[in-house]
């Protein structure tokens, strides 16, 4: 398993080195050829690259799950605060009715200032590792209790707060399944930013062919040449000094 970024640099520091390499073997092919009676008389040859592209075959591996316990969540739970606040409310209560009419919206965002101010972490750790019911129960109470900040006169014909908890449960339900694997992916990313990827033969053959992926790199650069212009006319030189 390697990261990304390593093969990358690797390709191209090789690609960087090959330039080193073309150099030297120039110096070596003038010397040979100046110095034979024969070659000297010829020119030299070169060879350039302006262009060269690779395709890379590679699945990416799974990231190891980091210690949530030890993770700061308090950003993370701060932001599903939010997302309860602009999704879940508004629709438990859309559906509470007191005395046959929604809580005008007003109160609703009144409710929703209480919520976000008396938010924890809500189970995430938990729901992070796979207990999506600890968020599910933790939030749909949070959303319930704010039922006593309600002004007592709409307060006396919304539901009790079970039967609130119960509505808010469904709707959390919901919006869990979509938003804990997003914040799972992005803290797995922060903890470990690099992508980790196989790229060998032997460890792609282990992989279904449908999480392999292809990449192709084009690379331009300065020409890569195998004697380089300024040592091109040794040929004639030689050949000048031979006659």
């Amino acid at each position: 398993m390697a990261r990304l970024s390593e093969i990358l640099g690797g390709i191209l520091k090789d690609v960087t080195q090959s330039r080193v390499t073309a150099d030297l073997q120039s110096r070596e092919l003038y010397e040979v050829y100046r110095t034979h009676p024969l070659l000297a008389r010829m020119p030299i040859p070169r060879v350039t690259v302006r262009e060269m592209t690779l395709k890379l075959r590679f699945a990416i591996a799974e990231h190891d799950d980091p210690d949530y316990d030890k993770l700061d969540l308090t950003e993370a739970a701060r932001r599903w605060t939010e997302h309860l606040r602009a999704t879940v409310l508004p629709r438990v209560y859309g559906q509470a009715t007191s005395k046959g009419r929604p809580l005008p919206p007003s109160v609703v965002a009144r409710l929703g200032e209480t919520l976000s101010a008396s938010a924890g972490t809500l189970g995430l750790a938990k729901a992070l590792r796979g207990d999506v019911a600890a968020i599910v129960a933790a939030s749909a109470k949070l959303v319930a209790s704010t039922r006593s900040r309600a002004p007592t006169r709409d307060r006396r014909g919304l539901p009790s707060v079970a039967a609130l908890r119960s509505m808010a449960a469904k709707e959390v339900q919901r919006e869990a399944a979509a938003f804990v694997p997003l914040l799972r992916r992005e803290l797995a990313a922060a903890v470990d930013p690099d992508l980790r990827i196989l790229v060998r033969d032997a460890d792609l053959a282990d992989v279904d062919e449908s999480r392999v992926q292809e990449i192709t790199l084009t690379l331009a650069s300065d020409d890569i040449q195998l004697i380089a212009p300024a040592t091109e006319t040794a040929g004639k030189e030689g050949a000048e000094r031979a006659g």
